[in-house]
């Protein structure tokens, strides 16, 4: 949905059963970068950051799964979710939750205008 210059998405009730994960991450924390592949489990609510994919396919051939539970993130200046490298992403949402993606209008961009949405 497009709304005064503001991007957002909203991914709910996902119909996936709970996948073991190898790990969690909590963005109640603050933004992370993932730089292996595996299955993780995103929780919690960020506002003003990002979550990061930046695992360099040359090193890592695995692919990263995100487990999406009640995400919540906003994102003035870049991509909610920004999958920078990997060989393979997937995003998965749990059943029952609501993940919500949004982008501000005052997004950094670079010259050949990434990231360019709210999930990127």
């Amino acid at each position: 949905m497009l709304a005064f210059g503001i991007t957002a998405f909203v991914f709910g009730l996902g119909n996936h059963a709970a996948q073991a994960a190898d790990q969690m991450i909590d963005l109640a924390q603050g933004g992370a970068e993932i730089t292996e592949s595996g299955t993780y489990e995103i929780t919690g609510t960020l506002n003003d950051g990002s979550l990061i994919v930046n695992v360099d396919k040359d090193l890592d051939d695995g692919d990263v799964i995100l487990i999406l539970n009640n995400v919540e993130i906003t994102s003035s200046t870049s991509a909610a979710i920004n999958i920078m490298d990997a060989k393979n992403v997937e995003i998965q949402t749990l059943a029952g939750t609501e993940n919500t993606f949004t982008q501000g209008e005052a997004v950094v961009v670079d010259d050949e205008g990434n990231p360019s949405a709210a999930l990127f």
